[in-house]
Order: structure tokens, then C-alpha cells, then sequence
């Protein structure tokens, strides 16, 4: 788990988190401006935050802008490509880095299409070149692609729309057998 709160005014935190200066163990005499306990909103729980800020330090305000840039710029060469097949389609307008998609046909039962879309994801994960979520929307469930790993590239969305589209049509094509 990680996240960070930032705040515009320097004293928000000191104000939003002095828990009341009781907390004896924390809140050491002579320590106000040192005290974690006095500018955190989890107070003496670990850090959750420091790999946050760590890697902030070490890639900085540019680095990060240009890594979301990538990722959103990359999602949207995976809506393209998702526009561009026959039988993918996405169930909902992509938001932000999450692409929701379906493998259809037009010939297949809706039922039939839920267990081919979990079958995929299954396959996906086994061949151990994707990690892919699975949701639901409208009660049926969806392939889910994040995209949110540095490792991610064009070439890497390409091949894991083929490979959708090649267990899919493997699965579509012995669909009786889903039934």
C-alpha cells in the first residue's frame, strides 16, 4: 500500500494531525518540528508512503509527468488496436489507464461469451505473459488491462491483443463444448 497527501500550506499537516499533543510516546518535548507523530496522518504507523518518496526524489516532477504521459499514450494505442479487431470490443469508454474489453461474436450466447472471457484470462495468466484482472460490469465479467508497469511498451500491447484474439478464436471455435 502506498499513498500521499499533499498539501499547498506547509502548517495543513502540523494543524490536521497534532492529535491533540497527548500522544506521550510520539510527541517528545523539545521535538515539535521532528516529531513524525505531528505531520502524519497515520502517525507511528510504518511509512507507508516512503517507497512513494523515494522514488519522487529519484525520478522527480518531469519523471513522473513523462511516466503517466506514457501510460495514458499507451492506453491509447490499446483502445486503437481494440477498435481496429472484429471480435474484441471494449463494454465501456476507457478511464484514464483501464481498458475494459470483451472477445464477442455475434454467434455466441452471452453465457458462452462469459466463460470464453474467463477462460482467456486464465490462459493469459498460465502462459505467464500477462497479469490481466478480470471485473464485472453489468453482471458479466470483462478483461481488464492496467496500464501501469514501466515494462509495458507498443510491441507488448500488440502481442497480448493477438494472443486474446488467438485463445479466443480457439475457444470460440469449440464453443458447443463451453455450452
Amino acid at each position: 500500500s502506498c499513498s500521499v497527501f499533499l498539501v499547498k500550506e506547509p502548517g495543513t499537516l502540523k494543524q490536521t494531525c497534532s492529535h491533540n499533543n497527548s500522544a506521550h510516546y510520539l510527541l517528545h518535548e523539545g521535538a515539535a518540528e521532528t516529531d513524525l507523530g505531528r505531520i502524519s496522518l497515520q502517525c507511528a504507523r510504518r511509512v507507508d508512503a516512503l517507497k512513494l518518496w523515494l522514488s519522487w526524489r529519484a525520478i522527480g516532477n518531469k519523471g513522473w509527468e513523462n511516466m503517466v504521459d506514457n501510460y495514458v499514450e499507451l492506453a491509447n494505442h490499446l483502445t486503437s488496436l481494440i477498435q481496429e479487431t472484429s471480435d474484441i470490443h471494449l463494454v465501456c469508454e476507457p478511464q484514464f489507464t483501464n481498458i475494459c474489453i470483451r472477445f464477442e461474436r455475434e454467434n455466441i450466447s452471452p453465457k458462452t461469451v462469459d466463460k470464453i472471457t474467463n477462460r482467456i484470462r486464465d490462459e493469459l495468466i498460465q502462459n505467464g505473459k500477462f497479469m490481466i484482472t478480470k471485473s464485472m460490469i453489468n453482471g458479466r465479467p470483462i478483461l481488464r488491462p492496467v496500464i501501469a508497469n514501466p515494462s509495458v511498451d507498443r510491441e507488448s500491447l500488440n502481442l497480448l491483443v493477438s494472443d486474446i484474439q488467438k485463445i479466443g478464436n480457439e475457444l470460440a471455435s469449440n464453443s458447443k463444448d463451453l455450452e
